[in-house]
């Protein structure tokens, strides 16, 4: 029961992070010469998941213009909204996760 717990918690404190980093891309989106992060996560050792890496994306923006070298951001605005998605259902499903061991707790401590 607490193992549960403890990995739904790890869970959503990743996919919160997820969500933020997703956010803060989005918002400089007309930020020229910004350069996106991207999240990694991976299994955790006892279990969960943890956040493992935050890189920047190396992908170049386009120039705004022929005779400056000032690039636009590298934001792909659609690959963050899909991943604001993810991170939002995942985060969903773990707080389902902790409703439902909160319930379990219940029923056990009744009998």
């Amino acid at each position: 029961m607490i193992q549960s717990l403890t990995s739904a918690i790890g869970a959503l404190q990743v996919q919160s992070e997820r969500l933020n980093i997703h956010a803060h891309n989005i918002a400089n989106l007309n930020t020229p010469g910004f350069q996106a992060q991207i999240p990694a996560q991976q299994t955790a050792i006892a279990g969960g998941v943890q956040l493992s890496a935050v890189t920047t994306s190396k992908t170049p923006g386009t120039p705004i213009d022929s005779e400056k070298p000032t690039e636009t951001n590298n934001v792909d605005l659609i690959a963050e909204t899909v991943g604001t998605i993810t991170a939002l259902r995942a985060f969903e499903a773990s707080a389902k996760v902790i409703k439902t061991s909160d319930e379990m707790l219940k029923i056990i401590t009744k009998i």
